[in-house]
């Protein structure tokens, strides 16, 4: 009995990481098509398939085992397409099926798929491959899931129909596909300003040309994300500088600030503004020096003076808590702060 344990083949081992190791170094077909599909282990199996070429075999197992992805590696080896269809149309595992879908380049099989699989994953496979623009127009407007229908409102060139839907389709990651390939800039606008879903509108901007249209957007949408796309898209600095100072959204005024060119004004935000965030996005943009040394002597604020003494090339250093200011040593190059509680 020892002896037949010590010279048992390794891909016979009881370790299953030791019969997969073994198995990869295999090349004997028959050995491997019967290790396919009777190891009790599925990544062994797994590799074993992955060295098959037998491909009424590799469709048996593709077909038989109970591992999904053992399924899917025996899939991924078959080149036929009639068995790729058979998998593709009868398989009970609709990852098995998917994965037999991708390989398949029969227009009519996968028009059928694309409009009869019960899983929309498979459909979406299927539609991703389809270039009938007829069917997927159908599809686009008739499939229940929206995934699908997005899949084939991406392939879509209609005008009139991306139209349609993105003004009538009831999910709003379905209209946003449907904005992003719209030319009609009116129609943009519309959309832009009625959209009842904010992710519509901002796909939307960014497709839109006209600058007054961008300037209402950033001062009147309710949704703040949504004006920081139209700010994103602004090149007016006297309306910008309107926006950074007033707009009541932290967020909104961050982007905005990023976009000034005004360095008096940029210093100005940096000590004024009620948020940390943006003040510190003023002093990112600084490029004035002078105005950069003056925050990082005498600002106020302790994150404002470390971002000047950053962009300045100061050392920023808290020595006690005695002391109530910032100051720039010139002979030694740094900035040493005295005072409130650097919170870092």
């Amino acid at each position: 009995m020892f002896l037949q344990v010590f010279f048992r083949p390794r891909w016979k081992h009881g370790d299953s990481s030791v019969r997969r190791v073994a198995v990869e170094k295999l090349t004997n077909q028959a050995l491997l098509a019967k290790i396919a599909t009777t190891d009790s282990d599925g990544l062994v199996r797994e590799v074993a398939v992955g060295k098959i070429t037998d491909q009424a075999l590799l469709a048996k197992i593709a077909t038989t085992d109970n591992h999904a992805y053992v399924g899917q590696v025996a899939v991924g080896k078959i080149t036929d397409q009639a068995l790729l269809a058979k998998i593709a149309t009868r398989d009970s595992d609709s990852s098995v099926r998917r994965a037999a879908v991708e390989k398949l380049t029969d227009q009519a099989l996968l028009a059928k798929i694309a409009t009869t699989d019960n899983y929309a994953y498979v459909r979406q496979v299927a539609v991703g491959k389809i270039t009938d623009q007829a069917l997927l127009a159908k599809i686009a407007t008739t499939d229940n899931d929206s995934s699908v229908r997005r899949s084939a409102v991406w392939k879509i060139d209609d005008q009139a129909l991306l139209a349609k839907i993105a003004t009538s389709d009831s999910d709003g990651s379905v209209r946003q596909e449907a904005v992003r390939k719209i030319d009609d800039q009116a129609l943009l606008a519309k959309i832009a300003t009625t959209d009842s879903d904010s992710s519509v509108r901002r796909s939307a901007i960014w497709e839109i040309d006209d600058q007054a249209l961008l300037a209402k957007i950033a001062t009147t949408d309710s949704d703040s994300s949504v004006r920081q796309e139209a700010v994103r898209e602004i090149d007016d600095q006297a309306l910008l500088t309107k926006i950074a100072t007033t707009d009541s959204d932290s967020s909104v005024r961050r982007v905005t600030v990023q976009k000034l060119t005004n360095q008096a004004l940029l210093a100005k935000i940096a000590t004024t503004d009620s948020d940390s965030s943006v003040r510190q996005a003023a002093v990112e943009n600084l490029t004035d020096t002078a105005l950069l040394n003056d925050l990082a002597e005498s600002a106020s604020v302790w994150e404002v003076r470390r971002a000047a003494c950053s962009k300045t090339g100061h050392r920023y250093i808290r020595f006690s808590l005695e002391c109530t200011r910032c100051q720039i040593n010139s002979t030694a190059g740094y900035c040493g702060y005295w005072g409130e509680s650097d919170p870092d």
